[in-house]
C-alpha cells in the first residue's frame, strides 16, 4: 500500500498560508476602509489634495489585492490536494461517503453478470475505485471494468506505476478543480499537464486597472 509521505508537508504549508491569508484579509479590510474614509472626506470637502489621496489609496488597495491573490489561490490548491488524501483514506477504510460517482449511468439492467458483481451503482466497484472526472476517463474506466479480460501489459504497468507514485494525487487534485465544461474537453490535453502554463496577458491586467480607476474617478466626479 502506498505510504503518504507528503501529506504532513501539505498540511504544514496550508496552515502557514491560512495564517497569511487571514492577515492579508485584515489588511485588505483596513485599506478598503481607508479608501472609503478619504472618499467621504473628498465628497464633503472637494479639494484637489483629497482627490489625489483618495485615488492613491484606492490604487494601493488594488495593487495589494493583486499581489496577494496568489496566496488565496495557493490556499485553494492545498485544500484540493488534502481533500484528495481524505478521499483515498475513505477508500482504504471502505467508506463510500464522499465517493459520489457510482457510475449508475453505465448500469445495464440486461447484463445480469454485471449486476450480480455490483460493478456499477451504489456501493459498487466503480464507486470504490473511480477517481475519473472527465467524460472520457469515466467511459474508459467503465469499459475496462466491463471487459475485464481486455488488459494489455502497457495498461497494467501504467496502473502499477501510478498506484505507487504519490505525485498522482496532485494530478487528481487538479482535475477535481475543473469545471464541467473543462471536463468535457478532449482528454489529450491532460497528457501534457506538467508543462502546461496558463496564458497571462499583461495588456488585460493594465486594461482592468485602468477601467477600475476610471470607474472610481467617474463615481467621484458624478
Amino acid at each position: 500500500m502506498l505510504e503518504f509521505k507528503k501529506e504532513s508537508y501539505y498540511k504544514d504549508r496550508l496552515n502557514k498560508i491560512k495564517y497569511k491569508c487571514k492577515l492579508f484579509s485584515i489588511i485588505r479590510g483596513i485599506l478598503a476602509l481607508n479608501s472609503l474614509v478619504w472618499i467621504i472626506y473628498f465628497i464633503t470637502d472637494i479639494k484637489l489634495s483629497l482627490l489625489i489621496i483618495s485615488i492613491l489609496s484606492f490604487i494601493t488597495l488594488l495593487i495589494f489585492i493583486f499581489c496577494t491573490n496568489k496566496y488565496y489561490k495557493e490556499e485553494e490548491k492545498l485544500n484540493n490536494i488534502l481533500n484528495v488524501y481524505k478521499i483515498h483514506y475513505r477508500r482504504r477504510n471502505h467508506d463510500f461517503n464522499g465517493l459520489l460517482d457510482d457510475g449508475y449511468d453505465f448500469l445495464n439492467k440486461d447484463n445480469y453478470m454485471l449486476n450480480d458483481l455490483n460493478i456499477f451503482g451504489k456501493n459498487s466497484l466503480f464507486q470504490f475505485i473511480s477517481s475519473a472526472k472527465t467524460k472520457y476517463g469515466r467511459e474508459k474506466l467503465a469499459n475496462q471494468l466491463i471487459n475485464a479480460n481486455d488488459k494489455s501489459d502497457k495498461y497494467t504497468n501504467a496502473i502499477i506505476e501510478l498506484g505507487n507514485n504519490e505525485e498522482t494525487l496532485l494530478i487528481e487534485s487538479v482535475i477535481n478543480n475543473l469545471d464541467n465544461q473543462e471536463r468535457n474537453l478532449d482528454y489529450s490535453i491532460f497528457n501534457n499537464l506538467e508543462n502546461y502554463k496558463p496564458k497571462f496577458s499583461k495588456l488585460s491586467l493594465v486594461i482592468n486597472i485602468i477601467s477600475y480607476f476610471l470607474t472610481f474617478v467617474s463615481l467621484i466626479l458624478s
